[in-house]
């Protein structure tokens, strides 16, 4: 199955109607990260990902992002690094299907 539509994807399918394409099984997921230098102190990593996390609470923040089609997700570094791990297998199999060379 595939991950429920987010919201602003929904309006856009209803103004769509029929005039949407859609593929079965496929859902392309844009998203934003913090990345900081590899083995950065664990307090400083909390810290920054608590206020990203506050920051992305905001009514002004989830407008913005509703405007750009996007939805916040509040994490920590752990929920990122499990979620580009996902992307990258996943778009490691695209690429293996379509014979895609490494340039």
């Amino acid at each position: 199955t595939t991950a429920p539509r987010k919201t602003a994807l929904n309006a856009a399918h209803r103004a769509l109607g029929a005039n949407m394409v859609s593929f079965a099984g496929f859902d392309m997921l844009g998203w934003f990260g913090l990345y900081l230098p590899a083995n950065a102190p664990a307090p400083v990593v909390e810290k920054l990902a608590g206020w990203f996390n506050q920051i992305v609470a905001e009514e002004e923040t989830r407008k913005f992002l509703a405007n750009v089609g996007s939805e916040p997700f509040p994490g920590s570094a752990r929920s990122v690094a499990e979620l580009q791990a996902r992307e990258l297998e996943r778009w490691g199999r695209y690429l293996k299907a379509a014979r895609v060379e490494p340039q």
